[in-house]
């Protein structure tokens, strides 16, 4: 329940905002301007996403599982890149970045539980064959760098 609380408070200051002015303001030529109360809207909105990446990055510090960890950090920083991207439209006028900053953000997320999808067994958790060929090819082309390395000097 109160997951919709931003929702709620997002149509609501909307719609209000014709009104009050409070978010945006249209002017007799049909021009946007910026209200008083955007970057209070931003906080609010924040504030949740915020809160959730505090608890997960807890929850990655007390999780005892390795993917549990690595999951919960993946969560942990979704947030950053919306921030950034939504403290840059509000400072600079008529630049609408915040969108990209969020579409980017759920993308690596989305991304990374894909990939845990297509490389572990779900029954076992354990990576499949294919992310095993991966990785001892990737240990032995490390192995054969190292050595000619060594080798020169």
């Amino acid at each position: 329940m109160l997951t919709f609380i931003p929702l709620i408070f997002f149509i609501g200051s909307s719609l209000l905002s014709y009104w009050t002015h409070g978010l945006f303001v249209i002017d007799q030529v049909g021009n946007y301007h910026r209200g008083k109360f955007l970057p209070f809207y931003f906080f609010i909105l924040f504030a949740y996403i915020l809160y959730l990446s505090i608890k997960a990055e807890f929850l990655s510090k007390k999780a005892k599982n390795y993917l549990y960890q690595k999951e919960y950090k993946v969560i942990a920083r979704f947030s950053f890149l919306p921030f950034i991207t939504a403290l840059i439209q509000i400072t600079v006028d008529h630049l609408l970045i915040f969108n990209l900053g969020l579409t980017y953000s759920i993308f690596i997320v989305y991304n990374y539980f894909q990939q845990n999808l297509i490389s572990l067994d779900l029954l076992t958790k354990i990576n499949n064959r294919e992310q095993l060929d991966i990785y001892l090819t990737m240990k032995m082309k490390d192995n054969h760098q190292k050595k000619i390395f060594i080798y020169f000097y």
